[in-house]
């Protein structure tokens, strides 16, 4: 968006990695802002660039992370407003003000070409993952200088690879004024200070301790399911049991961790550590639709241990599950026989093998009879299984066919279809009754619709057919 030929870039991206642009080059040949925000995370690979002499300004607002990777050149003021801001570019060309307000944060590993100002409870953030003399650092250019105007908060982030000894995080070679930050905010375990070091030009980290010393992140052990490696329906939930190597912070583990690196659709359920400290975990995933299942943790979860080391990811079950439809679950129950494909009829008895689904017969035994039952009060019982067949009631027409009792989940569809003379057919969605059941297959009794236009004026129904689908 934009206001006054200004420029907005609401970012409200909440998947990992959130939005990355490769670059933006201001071209209005006058003065102009460009304003990060949102609550998604943002990053500039390529440079940004103003037009010409026309100062460009950089606001930073919204919770989000804004991460600057170019060579940037602009000479408008860098302003931190919201959220925080990792310069790790260079932006030496940058020569405007940098200013963090109160509660906004700044970081990264580049250069900054501008004075910076840290207000009060404004805040610093680095990575440190190497040892001390190998951190790589935020530089402010040659003569500038870095402010802190009342109480700050620095921010230290580790996943591995630190230890103790002296980090320099920042060199601001005009200088560095105020109180260097109080309120250290260090990995779990870490102990440290931060004072101003070479004629006050450098800002420097002294860690006395990395606590006990896990720096190593979690590994996944094994996946294992409930259903033995499958086959399973749809609709079926599976039990994953998801093992690390140690224990691990549980409210850290979330559906969001979680997808498949098959083609079946899921739905990530319940997950529950299976006793404190264990590092065992159970994961419930429903299968939605046909194809395969193979359990990942995917790039962009974040599963920590109790020190905060991040697993590696991504990993994954080495087992694949099929999903199968119902129809094929029914039809896996007549091997060696196949009839795998619905539209053949194996047996030949007119019957093709999804109708035979549908209506709860043999497809490897031909039979030709309809469907028959005795009463019962509140329902029947199914005596034999078969095709549709039309009964009369006190001189009114019913169609009754044979329903597999689970339809709702089997994948068919029953369409009941009426005809005044064979050439046309209505469609006709009137809900049956159920008459009678054998527990897998239910009679259901459907009347004969009254008058309807089936396409040449209003007409009686006399024939019907039930139509089956997937």
């Amino acid at each position: 968006g934009s206001t006054a030929n200004n420029k907005t870039i609401n970012n409200t991206i909440a998947t990992p990695g959130g939005l990355t642009l490769a670059s933006y080059s201001e071209t209005d040949a006058t003065a102009r802002t460009i304003t990060f925000q949102g609550t998604g995370d943002t990053t500039v690979t390529g440079a940004i660039n103003q037009n010409g002499a026309n100062a460009l300004a950089l606001t930073k607002s919204g919770a989000g992370t804004l991460t600057l990777g170019g060579t940037n050149i602009y000479t408008g003021t860098t302003s931190i407003s919201v959220g925080k801001l990792f310069i790790n570019g260079n932006q030496t060309s940058s020569t405007g003000a940098v200013s963090v307000s109160a509660l906004a944060t700044l970081g990264g590993t580049g250069t900054t070409g501008g004075n910076a100002t840290i207000a009060a409870t404004g805040k610093l953030e680095f990575n440190i993952s190497t040892a001390p003399g190998t951190h790589d650092k935020l530089d402010l250019a040659a003569a500038k200088t870095l402010t802190f105007s009342g109480a700050s908060t620095l921010t230290i982030n580790s996943i591995s690879g630190a230890t103790t000894g002296d980090y320099t995080l920042l060199t601001a070679p005009g200088g560095i004024s105020g109180v260097v930050p109080a309120a250290l905010v260090l990995p779990s375990g870490w102990a440290a200070t931060v004072t101003k070091e070479n004629s006050n030009t450098d800002l420097v980290l002294h860690v006395t301790s990395v606590g006990s010393g896990d720096v190593v992140p979690p590994t996944l052990t094994s996946i294992t399911d409930n259903v033995s490696g499958g086959p399973v329906n749809i609709g079926a939930t599976i039990t994953y049991t998801v093992t690390f190597n140690e224990d691990i912070d549980a409210t850290s583990v979330t559906a969001a961790d979680f997808n498949n690196n098959g083609t079946a659709g899921i739905t990530v359920g319940a997950i529950s550590e299976t006793s404190p400290t264990s590092g065992v975990f159970t994961v419930a995933v429903t299968a939605n639709s046909a194809g395969t299942l193979k359990l990942r943790i995917p790039t962009g979860a974040v599963i920590e241990d109790v020190a905060l080391n991040d697993l590696v990811v991504p990993v994954e079950d080495d087992t694949t599950i099929t999903v199968r439809t119902p129809y094929a679950t029914w039809a896996a129950g007549y091997l060696p026989s196949d009839v795998s494909n619905p539209a053949l009829n194996l047996d030949g008895d007119g019957l093709t093998n999804l109708q035979e689904y549908a209506f709860g017969t043999d497809p490897t035994v031909s039979f030709g009879g309809a469907i028959t039952w005795t009463p019962g009060s509140p329902v029947g019982a199914v005596t034999q299984r078969g095709t549709p067949v039309v009964i009369e009631e006190g001189g009114s027409y019913f169609a009754v066919y044979g329903r597999r009792v689970d339809y709702a989940t089997s994948g068919v569809t029953y369409t009941q279809q009426f005809s005044p003379r064979l050439s046309v057919w209505g469609n006709f969605a009137t809900a049956p009754t159920v008459i009678a059941t054998d527990g897998t297959i239910e009679a259901v009794k459907v009347p004969f619709p009254g008058l309807f236009d089936y396409g040449s004026g209003f007409e009686k129904a006399t024939f019907f057919r039930m139509q089956v689908s997937q």
